[in-house]
């Protein structure tokens, strides 16, 4: 059998709770049912043996100590792994290219207080890029919308091999361009080890990467924002407990009509409360509002490893939940 990693697997209780919009890593859109990768791409011809996926190794460490090396490096990112706690659901992603996807790397145009602004600089290309393609800048800085963009293929999707993941409530092995049928929700238990690794790969170098189970993220009654300019946002989310080894994610996108959108994205201390601080709101506001707000708060661990030269994969274990959120441009 064959491994290639390229789907989306959502089972549970019933759909999604997170809102429609774009991801921030800018490689798929966001529907009802989470992040859903391009399942046009034909079957891996990969001829690798799966003799060493029959049984999924047991993971080695201590949750508490086991190193994680944190998100790949800007433009290094070439796919992720990720099992998700999505109350209801659970989501199982997995996306490995041969090289970044167009668009993923976002211009800085703010940071404060652990928040960092990202604009999204989207060429137009004329005429419309076919099926298999994207519109990319020839010059990455390039940033005129007057100017035309470049049709290019997207990258192929790569076969890693087979891959197993332990320490989850059922051991998994992957294989084929199917996911398995069902996972358990929750689908790991809190201070769990997980283990990922990879067997047989065609692409670089076989990975081990670590991940710690969480606890589910709640926001109690902080699940209303209302964003106001130049103001400080309080918020507030579950303790984790400890030795989880946890931090938390926020993303915030107020201008999702627009063709240059800029979004707010924080990695905070996993202490219970934070500030999104009101100079980048005021900054974020300015750089346009339109469509309905989304925002998410994320618990997760994160793990990387270069499997070529250049290029970085990234293993998160996650607990998402959507936010409701206004826009008050006048402040107070």
């Amino acid at each position: 059998m064959r491994c290639m990693l390229l789907w989306t697997l959502a089972v549970g209780c019933g759909g999604s709770e997170r809102p429609p919009g774009r991801d921030p890593e800018g490689t798929a859109e966001l529907t009802e049912t989470g992040l859903v990768a391009d399942t046009d791409t034909p079957p891996s011809t990969s001829t690798n043996s799966t003799d060493a996926c029959e049984a999924v190794p047991e993971p080695i460490g201590d949750p508490a100590t086991v190193p994680l090396a944190g998100a790949c490096a800007p433009g290094s990112k070439l796919g992720e792994l990720s099992v998700c706690l999505c109350d209801p659901i659970t989501l199982l992603t997995a996306d490995v290219r041969e090289s970044s996807m167009p668009g993923a790397l976002l211009e800085v145009v703010g940071s404060e207080r652990g928040c960092t602004l990202l604009k999204r600089n989207n060429p137009f290309c004329d005429p419309p890029c076919d099926a298999g393609e994207a519109c990319e800048f020839d010059d990455v800085q390039m940033v005129d919308a007057d100017d035309l963009g470049d049709c290019t293929a997207l990258p192929a999707v790569q076969d890693i091999g087979c891959v197993t993941i332990g320490g989850l409530q059922e051991d998994l092995v992957l294989f084929g361009p199917d996911p398995p049928a069902a996972l358990p929700y929750p689908p790991f238990l809190p201070g769990a080890l997980i283990e990922l690794q990879t067997h047989g790969t065609s692409f670089g170098s076989d990975i081990t990467l670590h991940g710690v189970g969480l606890e589910p993220i709640d926001l109690g009654s902080d699940s209303t924002w209302v964003i106001a300019d130049q103001v400080d946002l309080p918020i507030t989310w579950s303790d984790p407990g400890q030795g989880l080894q946890s931090t938390v994610q926020v993303w915030l996108d107020i201008d999702l009509e627009s063709s240059t959108p800029t979004i707010m994205t924080c990695e905070f201390p996993d202490s219970g409360s934070a500030l999104l601080p009101g100079g980048l709101l005021h900054e974020l506001i300015a750089a346009g509002v339109s469509g309905f707000p989304v925002a998410t708060v994320t618990r997760h661990t994160v793990d990387s490893t270069e499997i070529v030269p250049g290029g970085c994969v990234e293993f998160s274990i996650r607990s998402t939940v959507a936010v409701d959120v206004s826009v008050n441009p006048a402040g107070g």
